[in-house]
């Protein structure tokens, strides 16, 4: 691996480690040092969305209306294409996608491309919808907060699993009872897990209303090659 690589790579890992991709939701994780491919700069999901057109990090044909939203916008990480609805905007980094609904102010849904980051180089844990602490996939003990206003787990409970879809795949799919030493910081994970694509997706939100969106955000994905 090039020094320019290692540099890139440590960059984008920091970002993740430090800025946990949210400011105010719970349970962020992290891959391990190496962990995300080279990608565009480093752009923080907690910013304020740009003004005057669409989201510069998502994708689309010119003109395209596409599902839910008459702008077009499309975000992708790996094979995954993401139809953004109305007011949702996402940040890509590497290997690392941060969708922040109409609402919210960090990373209610995350995605991110497992193969890639274990073909550079990276170490990060397989996602496993059904066991206690499936929904961390990062390389440190699962923790309940944002960086520098963590909070110990006290607590991870399965309560669903089973297979959801994703666009046209079935994923496997779990939700979680997050207990927290600093109780204010409980929360409700759900992940969904396809492990031929390689692909995990979680949501970490739990505000009112945020597990109907996402749903409606994944019911619009597709794949491409």
């Amino acid at each position: 691996m090039s020094r320019r690589t290692r540099a890139v790579l440590g960059s984008v890992v920091a970002l993740l480690a430090v800025a946990g991709c949210a400011t105010s939701t719970a349970g962020s994780g992290r891959p391990a040092d190496g962990a995300t491919a080279a990608g565009g700069p480093a752009a923080s999901p907690t910013s304020p969305p740009p003004t005057g057109g669409a989201d510069p990090t998502a994708s689309g044909p010119a003109g395209s209306a596409l599902p839910g939203d008459p702008t077009g916008r499309v975000a992708s990480v790996g094979t995954l294409r993401m139809p953004l609805t109305p007011g949702t905007t996402a940040r890509v980094d590497g290997d690392f996608l941060c969708v922040t609904l109409a609402n919210g102010t960090g990373c209610d849904l995350e995605v991110v491309d497992i193969g890639r980051i274990r073909a550079a180089g990276g170490s990060v844990s397989t996602p496993a919808p059904g066991e206690e602490y499936g929904w961390w996939w990062g390389s440190d003990a699962p923790s309940c907060g944002d960086s520098g206003q963590v909070s110990a787990v006290t607590r991870s409970a399965v309560t669903e699993k089973g297979f959801k879809k994703v666009g046209p795949k079935t994923a496997a799919y779990g939700r979680w009872a997050v207990s927290c030493a600093d109780a204010t910081k409980d929360f409700a994970p759900r992940l969904w897990w396809l492990p031929t694509s390689q692909l995990a997706l979680r949501q970490r939100g739990s505000a009112a209303g945020t597990g109907e969106a996402v749903d409606k955000l994944l019911a619009g994905v597709t794949f491409g090659a």
